[in-house]
């Protein structure tokens, strides 16, 4: 499931950066994932390094971002669509145990993906990311 979590954020930055309208470059980043909050929680999230550019698509030069990274909306949505995608790919493989047992069925699987596909901003932070020192901070 983890493997599943950080492939889609990798896709996602990946895949949002190359669209000429928020950087047209390729990036490099580094994710780091956590599995507990600061309360010792089950709380799986992933923290993303990223840098404030990128190089060019021939390799030959920076690209600088000119108006911040990209919008949480749009990172969200793509996020998203991958992560439920890949999970209703890997359904076969996953297992359920105490009160996710029902979820062995696939219908009730779906239904429970659907309803999490109608959430808004529970995986991207929604907050301003400034550049500090070449990269993004919030």
């Amino acid at each position: 499931m983890f493997n599943l979590f950080l492939r889609a954020v990798a896709e996602t930055s990946k895949a949002i950066t190359k669209i000429h309208k928020y950087l047209a470059t390729e990036i490099g980043f580094a994710l780091q994932l956590q599995t507990a909050s600061e309360a010792v929680e089950f709380h799986p999230h992933i923290h993303c390094l990223i840098p404030a550019g990128g190089l060019s698509f021939d390799g030959e030069r920076w690209v600088p971002c000119q108006h911040g990274f990209v919008p949480a909306r749009v990172l969200a949505s793509r996020f998203r669509r991958l992560f439920l995608s890949a999970m209703r790919k890997a359904f076969r493989k996953l297992d359920f145990f105490g009160r996710l047992n029902r979820l062995h069925d696939f219908p009730v699987f779906d239904d429970h993906l659907n309803a999490a596909n109608g959430k808004t901003g529970t995986s991207i932070s929604g907050r301003q990311s400034k550049v500090r020192n070449g990269f993004f901070s919030t």
